[in-house]
């Protein structure tokens, strides 16, 4: 016992004289507020990503050329594409196929949604003989920020689902 007792008066000895050295009281300081800083910044930065998906440059490129339907001319892609644009929720902006693919490739945009040519034909062709499934591309990027390619999958899938309850609906 008075061997543990005299190994912790030691220690008590040798922290005071550590503790009195100005270099070695800011380096334990700066030991014991790095990880506290590093993990508040995490916390914050990951606390609630949907936060900020309406500052999430979203790309949307519209090549539908329209359809005919009951006699009258529509062109569902300009309609979808404008329906995004003017949401708040999220940053759509109307660009061409090569400057959304170049946006993808250097971090301008998270997400470039592509509506093909025949999106109207083939939506409007569910009630004929011959029913094609509407093709919506998507090019994510990946590799910028794990966490926004999953922000921006969820808005992929919320526009899928808006667009599925609006041709069925």
């Amino acid at each position: 016992m008075n061997e543990r007792v005299s190994g912790l008066r030691l220690a008590w000895l040798d922290i005071r004289q550590m503790w009195s050295s100005n270099v070695m009281r800011k380096s334990v300081l700066g030991l014991m507020v790095l990880p506290l800083l590093y993990s508040f910044i995490y916390l914050w930065a990951f606390w609630n990503p949907t936060e900020r998906v309406h500052q999430l440059p979203l790309a949307i490129v519209n090549e539908d050329n329209g359809g005919v339907r009951s006699g009258e001319q529509t062109n569902l892609g300009s309609e979808l594409t404008a329906q995004l644009t003017s949401d708040k929720k999220t940053k759509w902006m109307k660009t061409t196929a090569a400057k959304a693919h170049q946006g993808v490739e250097n971090n301008t945009y998270a997400l470039a949604l592509f509506i093909p040519a025949s999106f109207t034909e083939q939506a409007y062709s569910v009630g004929t003989d011959a029913p094609e499934y509407t093709h919506l591309r998507y090019e994510i990027n990946e590799g910028a920020n794990m966490l926004s390619a999953k922000v921006v999958r969820a808005v992929a899938d919320m526009v899928e689902e808006q667009l599925r309850q609006q041709l069925t609906g």
